[in-house]
């Protein structure tokens, strides 16, 4: 079957499409879709507003459904395989014989019940008949829990199953496994759809694997000795092995479901929110620098949150032509790299959105180290449909070019444990657990030659039969399956005498992608040489350049051709190559010559913070002489906003390093000229960076100053005039706004004696609150008890912003806690002015006397029963509240960390398409109970954290980045701090989401109801949509 393209007119999306045949009065299921991870807490909640039953009077047939299908224009669909040959497909992969492996997952949602056997399978399909269907199937492996991927490997496939990867073997040849062996153990099982996945061969020879955002310890197999295989966690990270040794080790990620490669193997995997999220560091380059302070390890190529839109034309999404939704479920991320599609679509990301019913297509673009995507066409989605049982949740591209698209579908896609209760409860969660379909999308005029093209090209025996030279020359295939079928087979065959035909292709291939599979497939068969990545990296492509830098890192120590060659590349044209120099250069210790190729990559004028970090990473213990040496130069390369950015990082790691002397070298030279009547840009950062590098460590750079000034040197002479200096500055009210800002920075870390009476002057001050908040923060670094009786004796004759940075004073440290107790107790703060998060904060301290005291203090501020508390507050969606007033109330309570339209900030997860989803749209107690009781269902991205340092500043947020040598906390109003993990005291999952419980202590009746319409209804606000629902009324209560 198949289907032209249809171009749905832009004013009909949202409008239902009826079913040719079918009854107008069927039902259609209302609450299916999305995980409700939209409310920062990702919960969902019974609630009293539900239809009494919600029935499901039947899905459609495979072909009604093609019918339905809309794809941009000039591409075709068609259906490949359906029920009763597969059900429940949430993985494929082809053969080399060009048979169809399907993975089954029946298992979901909730696995098989008691005294069952599992459910989910594995298939071999074929089309024996050769008419584009796949009609013959055969059962390869079954009774397996919870199978969510496979990888092709010598006649057997390894399949990702709970909590485990296993590998089976068809010995006889009859397509069923006759042998199966664990390989690997220990990944999470807690959740069902957070699991491992995807298990995928990379360039260089190894199977990577998705860690589904959970964490885990792995153990491999025991060596052939006895000897216990070592333990490897995978918290924050994804998992990869060696099929052939059977090595492991975990790597830069990770994955929810999906994982992908381009053409020249850079790694992409997906998140719920995050559609294309591109791996840009190998943790192994910034673990040479413990002390270097890493903000990310992989890079946001598509956006997330609002600007994440998809347009579906299912009637389950948007109730607005012009009303968009955000992804919110992104899995089975691809880049397209077949020959059955149009120029343009090559190296374009696709990802599925199952409950938008729906594939998004975004062109990719180089931007510097990393990719960007914009996408492909304005409002319209690459394919989608109104029938809401169309789930997309896995893509491949086939031998024959085509993209795939595998689609489970099902009525319910999300897990029950996101559904409100009594919903879940009458949902028939299996509905369409016996149905599944594949569909092909390719170019109608192309794709009957393209088809029987390529299954000539398997021949009696497939590709596992043709000679080492065939497969060789199959790196020349515009289809990149071909390409990575062939060096699958040669990296099991590992026959040496390949190396003659990858070196001609190396040589003389006639694309980029053929040279780098030749290169790569030398280091597999082990017969790489130094002359083979010197060849690569003199190549016209940028991209073979680029791997055959990575691939000298081994013998840049010892060979001088190499690493003059490496050098040389420092100053290529090519962003990604200078990059990859950057990175490989940390390799064979510093030379003058090294030194100097890492400068020029830092200073080049496109050179982004991605780069820099790289020759961070390289430059290692050299970096105080580098400093020098740009402190010293006075000619214009050192004073652009690339060199100033560079300047302060290495200052920072210099900070970091806490050595005396080099810290004393670096302020000789950046207070240099003496008698200079002015502070300089490049002062102010360098100071900055200093004291936040050292503070970074439990240092203190006010201890450094006070010694340098008390000897009375030029150093210490010179430092005490700019500090002089930078304090007037800060306190002079005609100096400029940013240079004041810059000034108070470096006074952060200057010490009390020179800092505390220009802060705490501003903050009594009546200056901007801008800047009073900025002092009241910084003020907050110290440890001097001015500072509390100053926060405290204030207090009451501040702006509600102030008050609230105060509080956050007074908790961010272990002593001011107490003293803010000792105000509550005393009435001198009124307990309403602790924010919900503040009262959870105070109640869970790791202290069991300050829990003890604030949960005795708080009284009444404790959260309740929150079943109780909901119940009390229905009358709240019993009307309809003001729009604007609600708009109020989510600035006040909510937009520190959440972000809607322009209005907050996107520290939990986007909710402005909240309450479009399914479950929640017709359902307000679901709106209701999200806000009132966020820890029913918890998201794993946001859930709360608490770190005590050693110096005692305690801290509370979501993790947000993981390396072996530091902690990233999220923490609301967006700010994330690193915290060293040698500094920590204590680390504790609260077991709670980052939002707290509590708001009805801040929330009146009424101002729920203003909240619950302003999340409904925001859009409306400003005439971003036309101020009108579907029955006519004003969605608003003025205008």
């Amino acid at each position: 079957m198949l289907v032209d393209n249809v171009e749905a007119e832009r004013n009909n999306q949202h409008r239902l499409h009826p079913i040719p045949g079918a009854s107008m009065t069927r039902v259609y299921l209302i609450c299916t879709v999305i995980f409700l991870a939209l409310v920062s807490s990702g919960a969902t909640v019974s609630g009293e507003n539900k239809p009494a039953s919600v029935t499901i009077q039947g899905p459609l047939s495979p072909q009604e459904s093609l019918r339905h299908l809309r794809v941009a224009p000039g591409l075709r669909v068609e259906l490949v395989a359906a029920e009763p040959q597969i059900i429940d497909p949430v993985a494929i992969a082809f053969d080399e014989r060009g048979r169809l492996w399907v993975v089954e997952m029946s298992d979901y949602p909730r696995g098989p019940g008691p005294n069952e056997a599992p459910k989910s399978r594995v298939r071999i399909l074929e089309d024996r008949d050769q008419d584009g269907h796949f009609e013959m199937a055969t059962t390869f492996a079954d009774q397996l829990l919870f199978a969510t991927g496979l990888q092709l490997w010598k006649g057997g496939a390894f399949i990702t199953l709970a909590g485990e990867v296993v590998y089976f073997r068809d010995a006889t040849g009859d397509g069923k496994a006759d042998t199966r062996e664990t390989w690997f153990s220990g990944f999470a099982q807690e959740n069902e759809q957070l699991r491992a996945n995807h298990p995928t061969l990379g360039p260089d020879h190894r199977i990577y694997i998705a860690n589904g955002l959970r964490d885990g310890t792995i153990v491999g197999r025991s060596a052939a000795d006895g000897t216990p295989a070592r333990p490897v966690s995978i918290s924050g990270r994804d998992f990869r092995f060696d099929p052939l040794t059977g090595g492991y080790d975990a790597v830069t990620g990770s994955g929810q479901f999906g994982l992908t490669y381009d053409s020249f193997g850079n790694r992409f995997v997906c998140t719920n929110r995050n559609a294309t999220k591109q791996i840009v560091l190998q943790r192994r380059y910034p673990d040479r620098v413990p002390l270097l302070q890493v903000p990310a390890l992989t890079y946001d190529v598509t956006p997330a949150g609002a600007e994440a839109e998809v347009f579906s034309l299912s009637r389950n999404w948007t109730a607005y032509s012009d009303h968009a939704g955000q992804i919110t479920a992104a899995c089975g991320v691809t880049v397209y790299r077949g020959n059955a599609l149009p120029a343009e679509y090559l190296d374009n990301i696709f990802v599925c959105e199952p409950p938008g019913n729906l594939v998004h297509r975004r062109i990719l673009e180089p931007d510097g180290a990393v990719f960007r995507s914009r996408r492909a066409r304005p409002k319209v989605e690459f394919l989608a449909s109104p029938d809401d049982w169309f789930r997309p949740v896995n893509l491949t591209i086939g031998p024959d070019g085509a993209l795939y698209v595998v689609d489970m579908y099902r009525a319910v896609i999300e897990h029950p444990h996101w559904i409100p209760e009594d919903v879940s409860q009458k949902l028939p969660l299996q509905a369409g657990n016996d149905r599944g379909r594949i569909y092909r999308i390719v170019q109608p005029a192309t794709a009957v030659a393209a088809e029987t093209t390529e299954r000539n090209r398997f021949g009696a025996g497939g590709l596992r039969s043709r000679s080492t030279a065939e497969l060789v020359q199959m790196f020349s295939a515009s289809n990149a399956w071909w390409r990575e079928t062939a060096a699958r087979l040669l990296y099991e065959r590992q026959d040496q005498t390949a190396d003659k035909f990858l070196r001609a292709m190396l040589r003389g291939g006639d694309t980029a992608t053929a040279r780098c599979h030749a290169l790569w497939s030398l280091d597999g068969i082990k017969r790489l040489s130094p002359e083979d990545v010197m060849t690569a990296m003199a190549d016209r492509h940028p991209r073979v350049r680029e791997q055959g830098v990575r691939l000298s890192e081994r013998w840049l120590k010892d060979s001088l051709a190499v690493l003059s060659r490496v050098i040389d590349l420092a100053t290529d044209s090519d962003a990604r190559v200078r990059f990859q120099v950057a990175l490989s250069l940390g390799e064979p210790g510093n030379t003058a010559e090294v030194t100097t190729a890492l400068e020029q990559i830092a200073l080049h004028k496109q050179t982004d913070s991605w780069t820099r970090m790289a020759v961070l990473s390289a430059i290692g213990e050299y970096a105080g002489q580098m400093l020098l040496k740009l402190l010293r130069r006075r000619d214009d390369g050192v004073n652009t906003p690339v060199a100033r950015e560079f300047i302060g990082d290495l200052a920072h790691l210099i900070g970091a390093r806490r050595q005396k002397s080099e810290i004393v070298q670096v302020l000789a030279a950046v207070l240099e000229p003496p008698s200079a009547p002015l502070l300089t840009a490049r002062q102010l950062i360098v100071l900055t960076e200093l004291g936040r590098g050292i503070a970074w460590r439990s240092g203190s750079f006010a201890a450094l100053i006070a010694e340098l000034v008390d000897q009375n040197g030029s150093t210490g002479r010179r430092l005490t005039t700019v500090l002089s200096r930078i304090t007037a500055t800060a306190r002079n009210r005609q100096t400029a706004l940013p240079l004041r800002r810059d000034c108070l920075e470096v006074l952060r870390y200057a010490g009390f004696s020179h800092a505390g009476q220009a802060l705490l002057e501003i903050v009594q001050s009546t200056e901007s609150q801008e800047l009073r908040l900025l002092a009241v923060d910084i003020a907050s670094s110290y440890d001097d008890p001015e500072i509390s009786r100053v926060l405290m004796a204030d207090f009451g004759s501040q702006t509600p912003a102030v008050r609230r940075a105060v509080l956050d004073a007074m908790l961010s440290n272990r002593a001011r806690v107490r003293i803010l107790l000792g105000e509550l107790v005393a009435k001198n703060i009124a307990i309403t002015e602790l924010s919900p998060t503040a009262v959870q904060q105070l109640t869970q301290d790791p202290d069991p006397a300050v829990s003890g005291l604030a949960k005795r203090v708080l009284g009444d501020m404790v959260p309740a029963n929150r079943q109780k508390i909901i119940s009390e507050y229905q009358a709240a969606i019993a009307t309809r509240g003001d729009v604007r007033r609600g708009r109020n109330v989510f600035s006040k309570n909510c937009s520190e960390c959440h972000r809607i339209g322009e209005l907050g900030v996107a520290v939990g997860p986007y909710i402005g398409d909240f309450t479009q989803k399914p479950n929640v749209r017709n359902n307000p107690s679901a709106i209701l109970e999200s806000i009132l009781n966020p820890n029913r269902a918890i998201d794993a991205n946001y859930v709360s954290y608490t770190v005590v340092t050693n110096s005692g500043k305690v801290l509370t947020g979501i993790v947000a980045q993981e390396t072996g040598v530091s902690v990233t906390l999220q923490q609301p109003k967006g700010k994330r701090v690193t915290v060293l993990r040698r500094e920590i005291e204590v680390i504790r999952s609260n077991q709670t989401s980052l939002m707290p419980e509590g708001f009805e202590k801040n929330i009146s009746l009424t101002q729920m109801a203003d909240l619950v319409t302003y999340l409904k209804e925001w859009r409306f606000l400003d005439d971003l949509v036309p101020l009108e629902t579907r029955n006519g009324s004003s969605a608003g209560t003025s205008r």
